[in-house]
């Protein structure tokens, strides 16, 4: 209490000070807020799109073949319920147990009418024409497109963030994640995610 009066606060006002903050607190309503990667960019969504894959099922394992130990194929994708304001979808691949994260692959401008990815979408080229000139930009092993887990040792988990955008994105095929999700800040209208394991 002394401090406060050395500051010019004496009970009453702390009293409301107090008041203000609950006022606040009960004026202002929760907001459901979404995490897209690591990013730390945020968005909203109606949380009906959904990704799956042929391969594997959510939270299991990988196949060798999509892998850098097999054939380092990207593997099949299965996109449904995209928003009717959807323009594109981009999307990214990270290993979430990697110390200060690894990207296995980002593209973008991909047609917001897209309802499967096909398996070994060409790497190392900056566009996919099978995907209506969808972009690749760079992975973790400073290529374009996607390369596959690769996992020193033990259990890693891969996981396939698909974003709905509401437009197109202009950027250079030298972008990496940071500078993919820095571009869709403020764009991003629903997302959804698959994760896979891999293990050494």
């Amino acid at each position: 209490m002394i401090v406060m009066k050395e500051r010019g606060l004496g009970t009453g006002a702390l009293v409301g000070i107090v008041i203000v903050i609950v006022v606040v607190a009960v004026v202002v309503p929760a907001t459901a807020v979404v995490i897209l990667g690591r990013g730390g960019t945020t968005g909203g969504g109606s949380g009906t799109m959904k990704l799956s894959s042929s391969a594997f099922s959510d939270g299991g394992a990988i196949p060798i073949t999509y892998t850098a130990d097999g054939a380092n194929y990207s593997p099949p994708l299965t996109i449904s319920g995209v928003s009717s304001g959807a323009v594109t979808l981009a999307l990214i691949v990270d290993d979430l147990d990697v110390t200060g994260g690894y990207t296995h692959w980002i593209i973008w401008n991909i047609p917001a009418s897209t309802t499967s990815i096909p398996d070994g979408v060409a790497a190392m080229s900056s566009t996919v024409s099978d995907l209506g000139d969808a972009k690749q930009g760079i992975n973790g092993d400073g290529n374009p497109g996607y390369t596959g887990p690769a996992p020193p040792q033990g259990t890693h988990r891969y996981q396939f963030t698909l974003y709905a955008l509401d437009t197109s994105l202009d950027l250079a095929a030298s972008a990496d994640e940071s500078v993919l999700v820095q571009a869709m800040s403020g764009h991003v209208i629903d997302q959804a995610t698959l994760t896979g394991t891999y293990s050494k």
